[in-house]
């Protein structure tokens, strides 16, 4: 119910970003540039539960389902029996900002949201402990992984904050948890294999090599320095995250996450007090798993380790939600009067958390409603402009140069509100287009008959002085005929 209320804008609207755009009826194949060459050889299959139609309500429908389903094996993960603060896991889960660039890529929608259950239902499984739990969990591990690798951080999360409790609620000392960890750290091991095994098989199948996306070609490669760098950066990141306005984006929001720390620590303290039966060692393991926390629950910069320069976004730090269930778990279980001030302290900076969320992602969904409009009205006046023209028939070429960046310096708008939503991938404008990407929109949603020019063409074209000396859209020479093609120059030179 949370996630319909506060997505419903995205699901009642059909908006376009880049990747939209560069996906109009198209299927996520294992040769397509944006699935194996990324490492991501699972999105075919998991992409093909929908179709090649990005249709808002029907992947809302798949990609709610499987965020509900997560929220609900998270809770019996944590054991947490509680209604009232399951339905709080819920919530943080569906006004989780990244859910709004999660619907954002509208064709990998269910992708992005089968893949975390995915990486719980795993845990979960190998939590149970029986041989063919263990198996499946592991497999379950590693075919998330092949569905998007950031979301291994998932899985790492889950296991730490099982061993979190374990060693903060049950008193578990130094030798319980020494076991523990090579228990989990394995399986999570295996489970990368698994991925990596099953990439390998893919690529020799298809004959499709790594791209550099994020250094996803290197993915093996570590060194001492890389790993420190990406120890750093993890560290930064979970700062970054919670205490800055580069992914709050509201002050109060980040008042919230103040009070939300001390009030973690302060009950951490409470529940290592109150627990009587502790093996030995258990209070350094307990101040141990509270510095792990930023690593624990956001390991996606720390695996990245030397291609953690590349930028770590909001949408591959699904994990370190983690860190807002601990609190849950934590309050749930303390019933103790000398607590209550700090269980309900975070309850309030909880709802500010959440409220905070679903503004985000509606603010993000209306800039998109917007990005969509101003595409749409921008590439309706090319085509007004190309049709004045006398030589303009539906069979001659058309060649959309530079238009990886629709919009010019010369339609340039500067919109602050818009710009202060920061971290909301998908949602914005970026100069990520291309353009078959944009003849297909051309064609398929303004119903345009525009015909590509060849890329012998354009190569012929981009070394004559008609083309060099030619102005920008909407100049009056921005469209031309040279070589028999009709040339838009929709911007300069794109680096």
């Amino acid at each position: 119910l949370a996630g319909f209320l506060v997505h419903f804008y995205m699901f009642t609207n059909k908006f376009y970003n880049y990747f939209e755009m560069n996906n109009i009826l198209t299927s996520m194949s294992f040769w397509k540039s944006d699935t194996v060459e990324q490492g991501k050889w699972m999105v075919p299959i998991l992409s093909s539960i929908s179709s090649i139609y990005s249709m808002p309500a029907v992947n809302g429908v798949i990609g709610l389902t499987a965020l509900s389903l997560c929220a609900v094996v998270i809770c019996e993960i944590l054991k947490l029996q509680s209604r009232f603060w399951g339905c709080i896991v819920g919530l943080i889960v569906m006004t989780y900002p990244s859910i709004a660039s999660y619907f954002s890529y509208g064709v990998n929608t269910d992708v992005l949201c089968i893949t975390p259950l995915m990486a719980v239902v795993g845990v979960w499984l190998i939590q149970q402990k029986r041989a063919i739990s263990i198996a499946l969990g592991t497999l379950l591990i590693g075919l998330a992984i092949g569905a998007y690798q950031p979301f291994f951080a998932i899985a790492i999360a889950s296991v730490f904050c099982i061993l979190f409790l374990e060693v903060i609620e049950q008193g578990m000392g130094w030798k319980a948890f020494l076991q523990k960890v090579l228990y989990y750290g394995c399986i999570l091991v295996i489970g990368f294999v698994i991925y990596y095994v099953g990439l390998k098989l893919v690529i020799a199948i298809t004959g499709v090599s790594l791209g550099n996306y994020h250094g996803i070609n290197e993915m093996t490669s570590f060194t001492v320095k890389g790993i420190l760098k990406g120890l750093v950066y993890t560290y930064l990141y979970f700062l970054w995250y919670f205490f800055t306005l580069e992914f709050t984006n509201y002050p109060i929001l980040i008042v919230a996450n103040v009070i939300l720390a001390v009030a973690l620590v302060g009950m951490t303290i409470c529940h290592v007090r109150d627990q009587e039966k502790r093996q030995k060692g258990n209070i350094p393991v307990s101040v141990l798993m509270v510095c792990l926390i930023p690593l624990g629950t956001n390991a996606a910069p720390f695996l990245m380790a030397d291609r953690v320069g590349n930028g770590v976004d909001r949408y591959m730090m699904f994990s370190i939600l983690f860190t807002y269930f601990l609190m849950v778990k934590l309050m749930a279980d303390a019933h103790k009067p000398k607590v209550f001030w700090t269980q309900w302290g975070m309850l309030a900076a909880i709802v500010i958390v959440v409220i905070s969320g679903a503004y985000m992602c509606n603010q993000a969904y209306y800039r998109m409603e917007c990005m969509t409009t101003q595409t749409n009205a921008l590439l309706t006046r090319v085509i007004a402009r190309m049709e004045t023209k006398e030589e303009w028939n539906a069979d001659i070429p058309v060649y959309l140069a530079n238009c990886e960046d629709l919009f010019s310096e010369e339609l340039s708008v500067d919109i602050p509100e818009f710009d202060r939503l920061s971290q909301m991938d998908g949602t914005e404008l970026r100069p990520w287009y291309n353009r078959d990407a944009v003849a297909k929109y051309m064609r398929v949603c303004l119903h345009f008959p525009i015909q590509a020019a060849t890329e012998e063409q354009i190569d012929e074209i981009n070394q004559t002085i008609e083309y060099q000396n030619m102005g920008v859209f909407p100049a009056a020479d921005s469209i031309q005929m040279i070589k028999d093609v009709m040339v838009v120059k929709i911007n300069e030179e794109v680096n």
